[in-house]
């Protein structure tokens, strides 16, 4: 009943050219880069291009991270309209086109949103990585477990550097104390967008003290330096990079 009042209230609008009727038309579908292909670091997700992924940037206790597409285009708007712009029933889409990502994990206990601080949640009115996790969920029949909680309200990421972004979330994330998993649990973060992977360390930073046996990630998009955007284009282009999430 929610679902069909969000979508009478926001319509299904392609996030690429603005047509009605779906969230992507045929004509937008294809325009932005897959990033889960064969060119992708078996580890980190990152597409190896110029000898380099992005290993480095990740919490050691992250064992596998996994993004659908490239944070452009298309891509870029349904996550902005989902974010900023109140259209909440879009992370039904996001969560379907993320669900192939799925099996590179094995087997899972729980999907863990990254948590908003309370305020921040309060003024949006919802978590969209809870949404996105909640339709994951929906097609794998794997538990969204809340296991974080946010404890501090920290200023947006999207104007910092890369450095600025670690101390920015550095202690910023707690275990939720409602929840007390036991050890040797295999955890995936779920988040809409991946850049420099700092605020997803935090996370698994924060579930360390639980012991887990396994934490991934997985994002809908992965933010990608516009040369090695760019490079991504031309591989695909050329049918050297392409792949379907």
């Amino acid at each position: 009943m929610a679902h069909a009042a969000a979508l009478t209230v926001y319509p299904k609008v392609c996030a690429g050219c603005g047509m009605r009727g779906d969230w992507l038309c045929d004509i937008c579908e294809g325009t932005v880069p897959a990033v889960d292909g064969p060119l992708a670091c078996s580890r980190c997700g990152v597409p190896r291009l110029h000898n380099r992924c992005g290993c480095a940037d990740l919490d050691p206790l992250i064992t596998c991270a996994r993004s659908a597409f490239a944070y452009d285009g298309w891509i870029a708007e349904s996550v902005k309209l989902l974010k900023y712009h109140g259209e909440p029933a879009r992370a039904e889409h996001l969560g379907a086109l993320m669900q192939p990502l799925i099996a590179a994990f094995g087997p899972l206990d729980a999907l863990v949103p990254v948590p908003l601080h309370p305020t921040k949640e309060r003024q949006r009115g919802y978590n969209q990585s809870a949404l996105i996790a909640r339709e994951l969920s929906r097609h794998a029949g794997i538990p969204v477990v809340p296991l974080l909680r946010r404890t501090v309200a920290t200023v947006s990421q999207t104007t910092l550097s890369g450095e600025e972004r670690t101390r920015n979330v550095q202690g910023a994330f707690g275990m939720d104390p409602a929840w007390q998993p036991r050890p040797g649990g295999r955890f995936l973060l779920i988040d809409d967008v991946r850049t420099t992977g700092s605020t997803l360390s935090a996370c698994a930073d924060a579930l360390r003290p639980s012991r887990p046996a396994m934490v991934g990630v997985a994002t809908f998009a992965l933010d990608l330096h516009r040369d090695r955007l760019a490079a991504l284009r031309r591989l695909q282009a050329t049918g050297a990079g392409s792949s379907s999430p």
